[in-house]
């Protein structure tokens, strides 16, 4: 399992909050009471939301209702993907809601906020120099018939057996090259903190 130990940090959460996460995760189809009673810091994921209690009788110990919040199974989610930073988390939650309104397909979430990590790695095109390049691309609707979902938008593998991000494959990535003289100018006059 990878941990994006920055990405928990920004969260307010230590590495030891993952291995309650996790368990907290498998208390839905195993009994972990005994392990989170040693482990959980209750308190703190019921002040973050990141836990909820499932409904049951009075003999139950709070450790054997317990499970994640939506909001705590997408950190766990979210801490698994190599080089992921709030920046990348906030255009894929940006992107998506554009995905969404227009009726457009999400595809797999957590594969495409790590394309968007691997794409500003390797482009060095980051923050609102990103969203920027993102809102051309998306209203250029001969460009967009290519990416039908939010999954594919920075990268989509060549077939089904290639797993290495490759940014030269990136459609996004060739639209800016096209353009790259308007584009840079653009992003003089765009603020990017």
């Amino acid at each position: 399992m990878y941990i994006n130990f920055n990405l928990l940090q920004s969260y307010g959460l230590i590495p030891e909050d993952v291995i309650s996460l996790q368990a907290i995760f498998q208390n839905k189809t195993e009994n972990n009471e005994h392990l989170l009673e040693l482990i959980c810091n209750i308190e703190k994921f019921e002040k973050f939301e990141l836990v909820k209690y499932v409904t049951g009788t009075k003999k139950f110990s709070k450790f054997k209702l317990i499970r994640l919040s939506d909001k705590g199974s997408k950190i766990l989610e979210e801490i698994q993907i190599p080089g992921t930073n709030q920046d990348d988390l906030d255009i894929f939650e940006w992107l998506e809601s554009i995905f969404k309104k227009e009726g457009k397909e999400i595809g797999n979430a957590k594969r495409a906020k790590a394309w968007i990590s691997q794409f500003r790695v390797n482009s060095g095109i980051e923050r609102n120099h990103l969203a920027y390049l993102c809102r051309v691309f998306i209203k250029d609707e001969k460009e967009m018939e290519y990416s039908k979902k939010l999954e594919f938008l920075f990268w989509k593998p060549a077939n089904l057996f290639q797993v290495k991000f490759d940014i030269e494959q990136s459609r996004l990535y060739q639209y800016y090259l096209k353009r790259k003289e308007q584009f840079d100018a653009k992003f003089l006059t765009i603020k990017n903190d």
